[in-house]
């Protein structure tokens, strides 16, 4: 099975990042309307000024710093000993290829393919061959299942263990 996974609050805990890089930059910018807590839309609101611009100033920062949730590599690891593809899927951008991978490869994590600029996960899955996403937005969940893709919600309190039964689960039913 072609498995696609997403690496923000997915894979990684990127949450506190954003977070302490949004408190700073409240602090240094004026936002306005805006507070300290950060935007329910910041990884959504690409229209929004104030988000496309925290994400111009602090999105290579970020993405050095996240560290992978906890038994990640180790579900990737044997997911691939069960013979599944591996495809990392995200809206970073191009631009952060580089750093991306060289934070994937510190932390000693187990792919097959990067997926880099996809915003709009449903078509990037499908041109991908991907047979099942697994992502933290229900948004793009409910994009990638409009094109018969399989998903699977990664809630904030899973854990990599019991994703990993589920995707054999899912695994198993599918054939």
């Amino acid at each position: 099975m072609v498995i696609g996974i997403d690496i923000d609050d997915t894979l990684t805990d990127s949450k506190i990042e954003i977070i302490n890089a949004w408190k700073d930059y409240y602090r240094l910018y004026d936002l306005g309307t805006y507070t300290d807590k950060v935007p329910s839309n910041i990884n959504t609101g690409w229209n929004d000024k104030y988000i496309r611009q925290f994400w111009d100033l602090y999105r290579t920062e970020i993405a050095s710093r996240v560290k992978l949730k906890e038994n990640a590599a180790e579900a990737l690891y044997k997911l691939k000993l069960n013979g599944h593809v591996i495809k990392i899927v995200t809206a970073r951008p191009e631009d952060q290829r580089l750093v991306t991978l060289r934070c994937l490869k510190s932390q000693l994590l187990t792919y097959d393919e990067l997926v880099l600029q996809a915003r709009y996960k449903g078509k990037t899955c499908l041109e991908h061959g991907v047979e099942l996403h697994i992502d933290d937005t229900q948004m793009n969940l409910d994009d990638i299942a409009s094109y018969g893709i399989k998903t699977l919600l990664f809630k904030e309190n899973d854990n990599w263990n019991d994703v990993y039964k589920k995707i054999l689960n899912i695994s198993r039913n599918s054939k």
